[in-house]
Protein backbone atom coordinates (compact mmCIF):
# COMPACT_ATOMS: atom_id res chain seq x y z
CA UNK A 1 0.00 0.00 0.00
CA UNK A 2 1.41 3.37 -1.02
CA UNK A 3 2.06 5.85 1.71
CA UNK A 4 -0.15 8.92 1.43
CA UNK A 5 1.74 12.21 1.10
CA UNK A 6 0.69 14.86 3.55
CA UNK A 7 1.62 18.47 3.28
CA UNK A 8 2.09 20.74 6.21
CA UNK A 9 -0.10 23.80 6.21
CA UNK A 10 1.98 26.96 6.20
CA UNK A 11 2.15 28.52 9.61
CA UNK A 12 1.04 32.14 9.78
CA UNK A 13 3.98 34.29 8.85
CA UNK A 14 5.93 31.54 7.03
CA UNK A 15 5.03 32.95 3.63
CA UNK A 16 5.80 36.51 4.72
CA UNK A 17 9.13 35.38 6.14
CA UNK A 18 10.05 33.58 2.91
CA UNK A 19 8.97 36.59 0.83
CA UNK A 20 10.99 38.96 3.01
CA UNK A 21 14.04 36.72 2.69
CA UNK A 22 13.60 36.54 -1.09
CA UNK A 23 13.36 40.34 -1.28
CA UNK A 24 16.49 40.73 0.87
CA UNK A 25 18.38 38.25 -1.34
CA UNK A 26 17.26 40.03 -4.50
CA UNK A 27 18.28 43.43 -3.14
CA UNK A 28 21.70 42.15 -2.03
CA UNK A 29 22.50 40.60 -5.41
CA UNK A 30 20.99 43.51 -7.34
CA UNK A 31 23.18 45.91 -5.35
CA UNK A 32 26.27 43.98 -6.45
CA UNK A 33 25.11 43.75 -10.06
CA UNK A 34 24.23 47.45 -10.36
CA UNK A 35 27.48 48.47 -8.63
CA UNK A 36 29.63 46.33 -10.89
CA UNK A 37 27.76 46.69 -14.19
CA UNK A 38 25.62 49.80 -13.88
CA UNK A 39 21.94 50.03 -14.70
CA UNK A 40 22.47 49.29 -18.39
CA UNK A 41 24.77 46.32 -17.85
CA UNK A 42 22.89 44.61 -15.05
CA UNK A 43 20.43 41.95 -16.20
CA UNK A 44 17.32 40.89 -14.32
CA UNK A 45 17.75 37.32 -15.55
CA UNK A 46 21.27 37.20 -14.03
CA UNK A 47 19.95 38.59 -10.74
CA UNK A 48 17.19 35.95 -10.81
CA UNK A 49 19.69 33.18 -11.50
CA UNK A 50 22.04 34.30 -8.71
CA UNK A 51 19.16 34.51 -6.22
CA UNK A 52 17.67 31.21 -7.38
CA UNK A 53 14.37 32.86 -8.13
CA UNK A 54 12.62 33.77 -11.34
CA UNK A 55 12.41 36.99 -13.32
CA UNK A 56 8.68 36.78 -12.77
CA UNK A 57 9.15 36.97 -8.98
CA UNK A 58 11.50 39.95 -9.28
CA UNK A 59 8.92 41.74 -11.40
CA UNK A 60 6.23 40.72 -8.91
CA UNK A 61 8.14 42.15 -5.94
CA UNK A 62 9.57 45.23 -7.62
CA UNK A 63 7.58 45.91 -10.78
CA UNK A 64 10.58 46.10 -13.09
CA UNK A 65 14.27 46.79 -13.42
CA UNK A 66 13.92 50.55 -12.83
CA UNK A 67 11.92 50.01 -9.65
CA UNK A 68 14.48 47.45 -8.46
CA UNK A 69 17.25 49.98 -9.13
CA UNK A 70 15.35 52.62 -7.14
CA UNK A 71 14.81 50.14 -4.29
CA UNK A 72 18.55 49.42 -4.20
CA UNK A 73 19.33 53.15 -4.13
CA UNK A 74 16.75 53.86 -1.43
CA UNK A 75 18.05 51.02 0.70
CA UNK A 76 21.63 52.21 0.43
CA UNK A 77 20.66 55.81 1.18
CA UNK A 78 18.62 54.73 4.20
CA UNK A 79 21.53 52.69 5.55
CA UNK A 80 23.93 55.61 5.13
CA UNK A 81 21.48 58.01 6.75
CA UNK A 82 20.96 55.68 9.71
CA UNK A 83 24.72 55.31 10.15
CA UNK A 84 25.19 59.07 10.14
CA UNK A 85 22.35 59.70 12.56
CA UNK A 86 23.60 56.94 14.84
CA UNK A 87 27.13 58.37 14.81
CA UNK A 88 25.82 61.82 15.71
CA UNK A 89 23.66 60.40 18.50
CA UNK A 90 26.55 58.38 19.93
CA UNK A 91 28.81 61.46 19.80
CA UNK A 92 26.18 63.57 21.55
CA UNK A 93 25.71 60.89 24.22
CA UNK A 94 29.43 60.93 25.09
CA UNK A 95 30.23 62.73 28.34
CA UNK A 96 31.75 66.09 27.51
CA UNK A 97 30.52 66.01 23.89
CA UNK A 98 31.47 69.09 21.93
CA UNK A 99 30.36 70.50 18.63
CA UNK A 100 33.76 69.51 17.22
CA UNK A 101 33.48 65.87 18.33
CA UNK A 102 29.94 65.66 16.97
CA UNK A 103 30.96 67.14 13.62
CA UNK A 104 33.99 64.82 13.48
CA UNK A 105 31.71 61.79 14.03
CA UNK A 106 29.37 63.02 11.29
CA UNK A 107 32.23 63.73 8.86
CA UNK A 108 33.72 60.28 9.47
CA UNK A 109 30.43 58.73 8.39
CA UNK A 110 30.50 60.76 5.18
CA UNK A 111 34.01 59.63 4.25
CA UNK A 112 33.81 56.12 5.70
CA UNK A 113 32.32 54.59 2.52
CA UNK A 114 35.59 55.37 0.76
CA UNK A 115 37.29 52.94 3.14
CA UNK A 116 34.40 50.48 3.35
CA UNK A 117 34.24 47.18 1.48
CA UNK A 118 30.54 46.64 2.13
CA UNK A 119 27.31 48.16 0.88
CA UNK A 120 28.47 51.72 1.47
CA UNK A 121 31.21 51.04 -1.06
CA UNK A 122 28.58 49.70 -3.45
CA UNK A 123 26.66 52.96 -3.08
CA UNK A 124 29.70 54.91 -4.24
CA UNK A 125 30.18 52.56 -7.19
CA UNK A 126 26.56 52.98 -8.20
CA UNK A 127 26.75 56.77 -7.82
CA UNK A 128 29.88 56.90 -10.00
CA UNK A 129 28.25 54.76 -12.66
CA UNK A 130 25.19 57.03 -12.60
CA UNK A 131 27.37 60.05 -13.26
CA UNK A 132 29.18 58.26 -16.07
CA UNK A 133 26.03 57.00 -17.84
Amino acid sequence: MAKKKTSRAAAPGDEDSAANQAIEDILAIATEEFALKGFSGARVDEIAERTQTSKRMIYYYFGGKEALYRAVGERLMNELRERRLGAIQRALDEPGATLESTLRAFAWQIFRPLDDRGRARRFIQIAHREMAE
